[in-house]
């Protein structure tokens, strides 16, 4: 198995994994809240950490 790196944000406002904890975006990112999943309302991000 490989080495798993996680990769913090810093900010006043995180988005995360509410499973996992996470950090996937900060709030800068957010490019549309208006957007319907599949199992309801979300956000659409320009950029995630990956």
């Amino acid at each position: 198995m490989g080495q798993l790196f996680k990769q913090y944000l810093s900010g006043d406002r995180i988005y995360y994994c509410s499973i996992c904890k996470a950090h996937a975006a900060t709030h800068d990112q957010i490019y549309a809240k208006a957007f319907q999943g599949r199992f309801g309302p979300a956000y659409l991000f320009n950029n995630v950490a990956g």
